[in-house]
């Protein structure tokens, strides 16, 4: 009789745990494949493996329940495609900036974007995307960006303005723009 009441514990335990599981599945795979479609307004799609490692981050740090709160899922556990201006807790907006500084290499994405712009062909120019674009700058913006904070965020997106303009060479083609007379 013990045995038998331990068997049925055991198993309720175990397909208990398998239906958060299966949940989570749900929602990395919804999350994964979101990211790695091509969205409007973005030049490329993220690549299957990096959105994998996001979801994956996500899921596993933040949790189902905790992204259906920020309405990043819906109630199926599906990715909310309508979700906009997240307002995360600090410390999970530090987990999802964690994971994306892990899954991708965005300081190189963000170096390379801005390299390609005339001010990033200057001395000048690379001398402030070497000083802007750091890991610790990203991850500043990330976590800003997540939590709500969008005036801490454009922080970093003016100063990497500033770069892609620095000694960028004027209309006439020379360095300068003042009128000659």
């Amino acid at each position: 009789m013990k045995r038998s009441i331990l068997s049925v514990a055991l198993a309720s335990l175990l397909v208990l745990g398998a239906c958060g599981s299966n949940e989570d599945e749900q929602a990395k795979s919804s999350i994964s494949e979101y990211m790695a479609k091509q969205q409007p307004g973005q030049q490329a799609s993220m690549k299957k493996k990096d959105a994998e490692c996001i979801a994956d981050g996500m899921v596993d740090g933040i949790g189902v329940d905790q992204l259906k709160k920020y309405k990043v899922l819906k109630d199926d556990a599906s990715f909310n495609k309508d979700v906009k201006g997240l307002k995360m807790s600090k410390d999970d907006s530090e987990v999802l900036a964690d994971t994306y500084m892990k899954c991708t290499d965005v300081v190189k994405s963000f170096k390379t974007q801005a390299a390609s712009t005339p001010a990033g062909q200057t001395a000048e120019g690379k001398k402030c995307l070497d000083e802007t674009v750091t890991e610790d700058n990203i991850r500043t913006m990330l976590v800003a960006s997540f939590s709500g904070d969008q005036q801490s965020a454009m922080k970093f997106q003016t100063d990497l303005m500033k770069c892609t303009t620095a000694g960028a060479p004027s209309p006439s083609g020379s360095p300068s723009a003042k009128p000659k007379n």
